[in-house]
């Protein structure tokens, strides 16, 4: 089996940095479940996170989105922040870009 084809048939993993007192966070959470409600409706495997990101998680969100390094840093990540771990992609704390991160996940 070639290379291309093995990373075909790798499915794209997304996690939702989430907080449910937040209502931006819960109305995308909302947007996800009912749009993607089960494995086989999605071409990704999802996740939850209501804690802050790893070490090494958050090393890959600064270099996604390093104009928002320093509020990380400060802050921890804005809730909702939706990452494409496989495709490069981040929505912080914007609900269309998001949706459109997992429209455009083939």
């Amino acid at each position: 089996m070639s290379m291309f084809k093995t990373a075909q048939n790798v499915r794209a993993v997304v996690t939702l940095f989430h907080n449910p007192n937040i209502a931006k966070s819960r109305n995308l959470l909302n947007y996800i479940e009912k749009t993607y409600p089960d494995n086989a409706s999605r071409r990704f495997d999802f996740e939850v996170n209501d804690r802050q990101p790893t070490k090494e998680q958050l090393t890959h969100l600064e270099r996604l989105a390093p104009k928002y390094r320093k509020e990380f840093e400060a802050e921890g990540i804005p809730r909702p922040t939706l990452v494409d771990w496989f495709n490069g992609k981040i929505a912080v704390d914007n609900e269309s870009s998001a949706k459109e991160i997992l429209e455009e996940i083939k």
